[in-house]
């Protein structure tokens, strides 16, 4: 019971720790710049009060199970469209990667000034520790890769506390001998996985175009732009596949994804289609 406690003590502490420093980050007044003639500096944090909302939640729908060595996936999900977590993982913790906290901004004049300036993208000045490498931003991911929680309800509790934008996951694919940490983005909105022979939508971002188009979670996806789904070729590889070879396509020449639905016990195919994102370089997961 008390190394129970003691457990449950060291993840809430480790979620204030790496979400404390981001609620710092975006409050604390940034080093002022020299004077300009220019435009007054502009922050360039990212807006974590905005949360993502998925339908069903987050953690209802991810496909896990308790077990004796830990949480562990029952079949394969995206967490991306370029990383999937394969049936059989263990997952160690989701966090959100702390950042330093003098927020970051972005000043806009001459070189001198961007040289004295703070920018995420291009850190601290060049004399100057990485902008990732303070001490606590340093702790606050050192325990993140240390901790391990023991079970669902642990998750559950926990990303109650967790923004999912951001959102990274720590875990160990079958066979592997090292953890993965990969960034969950949602591709259109949408939380795939292999199941029970089918592509299926596990959870439909809130506002996402997905859920504009009207695309639910059980839909089982049987064709993506006229790419069929079935058998071998039902795969989060094959769908993948054909969705960035078809999001790679020139702006002008891009045709909306057509994906043809098997849902519930509906006699035939549905057919939804959605258009493209503006942008076909940025973040997968829908403004």
């Amino acid at each position: 019971m008390a190394s129970s406690f003691c457990q449950r003590g060291a993840i809430v502490l480790l979620l204030f720790s790496i979400v404390g420093l981001a609620d710092r980050a975006a409050g604390q007044e940034s080093p002022a710049a020299p004077q300009s003639d220019s435009p007054p500096p502009k922050r360039d944090v990212q807006a974590r009060s905005i949360n993502i909302e998925t339908i069903p939640p987050f953690t209802e729908a991810l496909p896990w199970a308790d077990t004796e060595e830990g949480v562990k996936t029952l079949y394969s999900f995206a967490l991306s469209s370029t990383r999937t977590v394969p049936a059989g993982s263990i997952v160690r913790i989701f966090y959100v990667k702390p950042v330093p906290t003098e927020a970051p901004v972005r000043i806009m004049g001459s070189d001198e000034q961007r040289e004295q300036a703070y920018t995420r993208s291009s850190g601290l000045p060049k004399d100057a520790k990485a902008i990732y490498g303070s001490p606590e931003v340093e702790a606050a991911l050192k325990s993140a890769h240390t901790i391990v929680w023991p079970n669902i309800a642990s998750f559950r509790a926990s990303l109650d506390l967790i923004n999912l934008i951001d959102l990274r996951v720590v875990y160990m694919a079958p066979g592997a001998k090292d953890y993965s940490d990969e960034r969950l983005a949602m591709p259109e909105g949408l939380l795939l996985a292999e199941k029970e022979g089918f592509v299926t939508i596990l959870a439909v971002v809130k506002g996402s175009s997905s859920q504009l188009a009207g695309l639910r979670a059980g839909d089982r996806i049987v064709a993506f732009n006229g790419k069929a789904l079935s058998g071998e070729t039902a795969t989060l590889a094959t769908f993948f596949t054909e969705y960035q070879r078809s999001s790679e396509l020139k702006i002008g020449e891009q045709k909306p994804y057509r994906f043809r639905i098997q849902r519930g016990d509906a006699p035939a195919p549905v057919e939804f289609s959605l258009r493209p994102p503006p942008s076909l370089t940025g973040s997968l997961i829908d403004q």
